[in-house]
């Protein structure tokens, strides 16, 4: 172990802690569910020096997380906060940006996969800001020409200038939140200000901008939604012929309860309603997919917790968020809250104390 190695680094991030205060850099955390121990960067960047080192082929993702969003929507289990100002999104960009230099060094030699931009509201970005990230992120690490560039985006966020940006950078991959175009829906969880028309007009910016992967997520067993109320959802998104649509079903947690309480008589309610709403979807949705020419990936069960649905007309879609699915594979997060998996080592999460 190189004690004076690791002794400059400490010096190093206790400078950077100095400089940024809110952000304590120094400490990271493992979320092995049978163990929970506390890691310091230095730690961390030996897991990862090791792992690199091992001469078997691996394959390499590095996902970037924004984790602010314009409001809280309250049906939500992220780790995310809303925006202040610009000033607070340039601060922590400041500190993301010694995050890629800090780690930059020992990946050199890599070429990533996949990239991903996540969130929160990766998109809350102005234009400048999101510039600022992808010179950064660019400059610091290399990227596999025909792996996937994806970012998440909300359409009343987004502008065409940005996906421009996006293009430029050959992104080729967009994943919009939409959870939901049911007015009353959207108003009890905290949405009301998406429509319809905005979803359409960012997907006609994307595809004009030669980026043709796109996802839309749709959310099953929100408040005040029915059988009647998600069909619609996924009528009208049919009609904007996304390469996929990926349903997940609503979460009850810690964040999201009073939400939930304040919607039902009885907080024990809601899995036997969720319940209820996918044994009479399945089948409907079925014959819907034979319609609009999607397949329904989950056709034999009703039970899973995500549905996913791919258009035929599209090539297959770039499911950049399973990482898991490659063989051999690590992923460097990036930012506050963002979750790294080292290879049959560690697999942990950044957070601040």
């Amino acid at each position: 172990m190189d004690t004076e190695k690791i002794k400059n680094d400490l010096k190093y991030f206790q400078q950077l802690v100095g400089k940024y205060n809110d952000y304590n850099l120094n400490v990271l955390t493992d979320t092995n569910p049978n163990q929970e121990e506390i890691f310091d960067y230095p730690a961390i960047k030996q897991f990862w020096q090791k792992t690199l080192e091992d001469k078997e082929k691996k394959n390499y993702n590095l996902a970037v997380y924004i984790p602010y969003c314009r409001s809280r929507c309250y049906f939500c289990h992220n780790d995310s906060a809303v925006k202040k100002n610009d000033q607070e999104i340039d601060k922590y960009l400041d500190y993301l940006f010694l995050q890629m230099k800090y780690f930059s060094p020992l990946f050199k030699d890599i070429i990533f996969n996949n990239l991903y931009i996540g969130g929160g509201t990766p998109s809350i970005l102005n234009t400048k800001q999101l510039k600022n990230l992808l010179l950064n992120l660019f400059d610091n690490y290399k990227f596999a020409q025909n792996g996937v560039k994806s970012m998440e985006c909300n359409a009343d966020s987004v502008t065409e200038e940005m996906i421009k940006v996006l293009s430029n950078y050959n992104f080729n991959r967009l994943s919009f939140g939409v959870q939901s175009f049911d007015k009353n829906v959207l108003q009890a969880c905290n949405r009301d200000y998406q429509d319809f028309k905005k979803v359409k007009q960012a997907i006609a910016w994307a595809k004009k901008a030669n980026i043709h992967y796109i996802s839309i997520d749709l959310m099953i067993g929100l408040m005040k939604d029915s059988i009647q109320s998600i069909l619609n959802d996924f009528l009208k998104t049919f009609r904007l012929e996304p390469s996929t649509i990926i349903a997940y079903f609503m979460q009850v947690s810690h964040y999201n309860r009073e939400y939930v309480n304040q919607c039902l008589d009885n907080e024990s309610d809601f899995s036997p309603r969720l319940l209820y709403i996918k044994s009479k979807l399945h089948p409907l949705l079925k014959n819907l997919c034979q319609k609009y020419n999607y397949n329904f990936d989950n056709l034999n069960s009703y039970s899973d917790g995500i549905w996913t649905f791919s258009n035929k007309n599209s090539q297959p879609d770039m499911k950049v968020s399973n990482f898991e699915s490659q063989n051999n594979y690590s992923t460097l997060g990036l930012g506050r809250y963002a979750r790294s998996y080292i290879d049959k080592a560690l697999n942990y999460k950044n957070f601040n104390i």
